[in-house]
């Protein structure tokens, strides 16, 4: 089972954890990726910093242009 090859057993995320939740995380953890298991303990998939990063900034870049009119 994956949990029992994992190294970070206690940094995992839920999906209902908000972006600077998951942002920290990250950060405090210093991996990669990160699993995110529903509540039931279910491993629903994997998240990358990188990918969290990239999504973050491009809703924080989205928002702005709406802000302004630059749509």
């Amino acid at each position: 089972m994956i949990v029992e090859l994992s190294t970070l057993r206690d940094a995992t995320l839920s999906p209902d954890l908000p972006i600077g939740g998951i942002i920290t995380r990250f950060d405090e953890s210093g991996a990669d990726d990160l699993a995110v298991f529903d509540p039931g303990g279910h491993m629903l998939g994997m998240l990358t910093e990188k990918y969290v990063r990239i999504r973050y900034a491009d809703e924080i870049d989205r928002s702005q242009r709406d802000l302004y009119g630059e749509d």
